[in-house]
């Protein structure tokens, strides 16, 4: 398809460049003659520099090639290299190499007994290296090279393991003794990062050596860049545009590491246009963008492999990337280099299965784990990144490394207070610490193996932590029993006093009682005694009788009001009692309707539990007509208990349901023949959309009648559109992609369009994103980085110019743009974290947000049709959503686990979609966005673009895998679906095996147009 000559990639991508490859090494052929003087002069050299530089591949492809082109020394022209890493153990990987010819033939056991006895040897004695080498030389009479990759790991696995430190200074004088000799022709070449130079000055006798012959590589200028580039894909017979070359070398930039970087960039690059142009094509910018650039290059790739492995194999995937690679001094990320067995050790999995995750990411086109792909794995091997370039820019690697880290410290925190706990100088942990102790060993499940890296107080620090607990539990436990025993006594104290009131008023009553008595009493006594006066005293009977008639009376009328007054006081005390009793009866009948409305809102919330389980054991059943019963029954109980009436659950189950039972191709818009990059919905009462992409057709589609979408546009010309709008009377569409200028439609009859062609002399590169302004007024912002408004004129013809303004340049790349619909106001999402609002009429641009922290790019931006709230996504899956009228971001659950490619709010601005390239689609209920969103997720690939219809109905997503896919928005449309599709009810005991027992829980018909069971 393509016009190369070869169909393999020249570009190793973030391996090094092998012998085999000098071919298509450039760059640095102006360097070699000093470093090949360097060592025939000392015998040694030591190339240095930082990490990326391209120390490897310049021995690889510079020296060796050289050498055994018969490069003559004063004793021979011939050559031979000994090859080796030092890894964790250098002298074990020294005789290895030296012995590879024998051990090659040898079965394992000969093997090791004769890598084990050249390793005593090389420990006994320092002269071993010498006379080795002095029977190869004797054997073949040539000169021998011994080349040493990645020196420093000598130092590095020293600070690893303390017994190393005796096994470095013996490698050391070995190495010296060997170029000390001028008998037997041993030359040594080591490559060594310039960080750990400072680590060679321990030992005095070897830093002499490097001072004496060192090569310190430099930065490759830009025209060595240029010529890496060129010439391989010259070599393969393929071209590349040349404004392409100085976009690459822009985007290289002078970054240490960059070098790596760039050739995996080209290496997907050179891939893509391989398998994606026609011959005679050259490479050009739309194939760089397609792979993301060299931003984005790296980590897509990564992601790519990522996101092919299952749920359980990315689990295990993230523990192995952890155990390679941690954060060293200074919080950067340095490579961890492990024995595949220890890995598998640590991570709980055989070796099968790390075998097979290390196999799928160091493949043919990937390279991005060591060793290569063309040395055989073991148990034995040592497994690394290819490059430490790939924890800078792969998002997912950041993340783990953050973490492991995290863990690491919390870790070695709790093994240091154990150790001090121990010598008594420490307490048992409590909240908080306690609590995040035990949310760590819950979420991280640290083992034996991983926690003896750190630290080898393992199991005290366990033990530790189970002891912290169960001291907590148990204070606490103790609480709660003081507690009871005080409410207890209240309950007790309180029972006393009421009886002692009761006594009290018993008493009360019988006073009372004895005090009418007595009064009784007194006035029969004073009767008795007047008629025993009258008697004895008839003489004076008259004389006195007035004046007693006068006291009686005086004396009854006293005894008159204080009846009264008693009777009043009374009649208050039984009115009092009465109240009194009423309310009590009252609290009774308050403290029974509480109880019942609790026990109904406990069964409510236990009927929206067994819901939401329904929902999600209703997506592993196999039968569709059970599975829709389940999900359909789950849906009743979640919506007759005031259920959320978004959840997500319920909406899976019920979705797998409808689409199992409506067969293959439910829910699928089937035209397109390539990626479908932009969807655009119609406003009004049509329900129609529009959607275009990479195969360049342009589409319009009747969401109530799929089977025949309209053909605006066949592509003809071979374009990829990257951006479509529609203005809001619908008699405008325009497009743009890769192809220079902007298409511009009138489609007031979609079947019959005028095309006008626009912008051909802008110098228009790519086309981004496109929005109409007004009913003749659209923006469209692309690959320069302007922003340029474009003015529809009333008469327009196939030759009429129309000449944008320019809103504004940027200084960062604008990966999506986004107009408030109620102000002249554009939002645009930027690079390095940043959104920004900027006025169409004033041309004033104000930063409105800037992620300082991640700086994470940000990709995609939109309004609320009400301009009242605005979301934005980032490059890492995060979703962010603001309300404008405070400017106060609300808090979001969840996020993508890559790039939020597009975000659309309905119609109403009561759901909030968002589609990215983990393959996922997510839908969030704006009024509850802490809520879990519904995640739609049966696409094969990337979503590329997302759309509601225009009726609110549905959400729609344009996939990498041709398709446009529809989900309903409304739960209850997919219930009413169910009953429709099945042919009876749940029987018995499906009711107890997903519901509940009868006893419990009634047996109800889930479909009412089904009698009986």
């Amino acid at each position: 398809m393509n016009g190369s000559n070869e169909t393999f990639n020249p570009f190793p991508g973030l391996r090094p460049f092998r012998y085999e490859e000098s071919h298509l090494y450039f760059g640095r052929e102006e360097q070699i003659g000093e470093v090949l003087d360097k060592l025939i002069e000392h015998h040694f050299v030591a190339i240095i520099g930082t990490s990326g530089i391209g120390k490897s591949s310049f021995i690889n492809c510079g020296i060796l090639p050289i050498l055994f082109k018969d490069f003559k020394t004063a004793v021979s022209s011939k050559w031979e290299s000994v090859n080796f890493r030092p890894g964790n153990s250098a002298l074990k990987n020294m005789a290895k190499a030296l012995l590879h010819e024998k051990i090659e033939h040898a079965d394992d056991e000969n093997s090791q007994q004769l890598v084990t006895e050249t390793v005593d040897n090389l420990r006994r004695d320092v002269n071993t290296l010498v006379n080795i080498a002095g029977k190869r030389y004797e054997a073949s009479g040539r000169n021998i090279l011994i080349y040493i990759d990645q020196f420093e790991e000598i130092f590095r696995y020293r600070e690893k393991n303390d017994n190393n430190y005796d096994d470095v200074s013996i490698f050391l004088n070995l190495l010296i003794t060997a170029t000390s000799q001028s008998e037997i022709p041993i030359y040594i070449a080591i490559t060594m990062r310039s960080d750990f130079v400072g680590d060679c000055a321990k030992y005095p006798e070897f830093t002499d050596k490097i001072n004496d012959s060192q090569f310190l590589i430099p930065q490759m200028t830009r025209l060595e860049k240029k010529k890496a580039v060129i010439g391989p894909i010259e070599t393969v017979g393929a071209t590349i545009d040349e404004d392409l070359v100085q976009k690459i070398l822009n985007d290289v930039g002078d970054d240490a590491d960059s070098l790596p970087v760039m050739q995996h960039a080209l290496m997907r690059t050179y891939d893509y246009w391989l398998h994606n142009s026609f011959k005679g094509d050259a490479i050009s910018f739309a194939h760089y963008e397609a792979i993301g650039g060299m931003e984005k290059a790296l980590s897509i790739h990564a992601n790519e492999a990522f996101y092919e492995l299952n749920e359980k194999q990315q689990a295990l995937c993230e523990k192995i990337f952890k155990n390679i690679t941690e954060k060293g001094d200074g919080g950067r990320g340095t490579r961890r280099p492990t024995r595949l067995q220890e890995i598998a050790v640590i991570a709980g999995a055989t070796t099968e299965e790390v075998m097979f995750i290390v196999e799928h990411f160091r493949a043919a086109g990937r390279t991005l784990l060591m060793p290569p792909y063309n040395v055989t794995l073991t148990e034995d091997s040592m497994v690394d990144i290819s490059h430490e370039s790939l924890m800078r820019i792969w998002t997912n690697l950041r993340e783990w490394v953050d973490d492991e880290s995290e863990s690491a410290k919390l870790y070695l925190r709790l093994c240091e207070a154990a150790e001090m706990h121990q010598l008594g100088k420490a307490g048992l942990w409590r909240p908080p610490d306690l609590q995040l102790a035990l949310s760590w060993l819950e979420t991280h499940k640290p083992s034996l193996s991983w926690g003896l890296r750190y630290n080898p107080g393992y199991e005290r620090a366990m033990l530790f932590l189970e002891y912290s607990k169960n001291e907590y539990e148990k204070e606490q436990r103790n609480k709660q029993k003081i507690q009871k025993r005080r409410l207890f006594i209240a309950k007790v104290t309180t029972g006393v006093f009421g009886l002692a009131f009761l006594i009290a008023f018993g008493f009360f009553l019988y006073g009372e009682k004895q005090r009418i008595i007595a009064g009784e009493e007194k006035v029969k006594a004073d009767s008795a005694r007047i008629k025993a006066i009258e008697k004895g005293e008839q003489a004076r009977i008259a004389a006195i009788k007035a004046d007693s008639s006068r006291k009686i009376a005086l004396q009854q009328k006293e005894i008159a009001t204080s009846a009264m007054q008693e009777a009043r006081r009374n009649e208050r005390i039984a009115r009092d009692a009465v109240i009194l009793a009423d309310s009590a009866k009252n609290d009774a009948l308050n403290q029974k309707n509480i109880a019942d409305l609790a026990k109904e809102d406990a069964y409510n919330l236990r009927l929206l539990s067994i819901a939401r389980s329904m929902a999600i054991k209703s997506l592993q059943i196999a039968d569709p007509e059970e599975m829709g019963l389940v999900a359909q029954q789950a849906y009743k109980f979640n919506h007759e208990n005031g259920g959320n009436p978004l959840d997500p659950d319920i909406y899976s189950g019920l979705y797998y349901a409808v689409k199992k039972l409506q067969g293959k191709g439910y829910n699928q818009l089937i035209k397109h023949t390539d990626n479908v990059r932009v969807l655009t919905n119609v406003p009004g009462g049509g329900n129609q959309i529009y959607s275009t992409g990479s195969d360049g057709t342009i589409l319009l589609w009747n969401l109530n009648n799929r089977s025949n979408p309209i053909t605006v546009k066949t592509n003809t010309e071979r374009l990829i559109n990257k951006s479509m709008a529609l203005s809001p009377d619908k008699k405008w569409l325009v497009t743009g992609g890769d192809y220079g200028y902007l298409q511009l439609f009138s489609v007031t009859n979609p079947s019959a369009p005028q095309l006008y062609l626009i912008g051909q002399n802008e110098r228009i590169r790519s086309t981004w994103y496109l929005e109409f302004a007004s009913n003749n007024q659209f923006i469209s912002v692309g690959e320069d980085k302007r922003i340029l408004l474009w003015d529809i004129p009333r008469e327009i013809t196939k030759t009429t110019v129309i000449a944008p303004r320019e809103i504004t340049k940027s200084d960062l790349k604008i990966n999506s743009i986004a107009l408030n619909p109620k102000t002249r106001v554009i939002a645009t999402a930027k690079i390095q974290g940043q959104v920004t609002f900027i006025d169409l009429d004033t041309k004033e641009e104000k930063v409105f947000y800037h992620d300082s922290r991640t700086q994470s790019d940000m990709v995609s931006v939109a309004f609320s049709s009400d301009g009242k709230m605005l979301a934005a996504g980032n490059e890492n899956g995060t979703v962010r959503v603001w309300n404008l009228r405070t400017n106060m971001p609300l808090t979001i659950s969840d996020k993508h686990a890559a790039r939020v490619n597009n975000i659309r709010f309905s119609a109403d601005n009561s759901k909030l979609a968002t589609g990215s390239f983990d393959a996922t689609v997510r839908i969030w209920n704006t009024e509850r966005l802490n809520d879990p969103p519904i995640i739609l997720d049966d696409h094969d690939d990337w979503v590329w673009s997302i759309e509601f219809s225009p009726n609110g109905d549905y959400i729609l997503a344009g996939c990498k895998d041709h398709l446009i896919r529809m989900w309903p928005t409304k739960i209850e449309s997919m219930a009413n679906i169910i009953c429709g599709k099945i042919s009876r009810n749940m029987e018995l005991k499906e009711w107890e095996d997903f519901v509940a027992d009868t006893t419990d829980i009634s047996y109800q018909r889930t479909c009412q147009n089904y009698k009986g069971l």
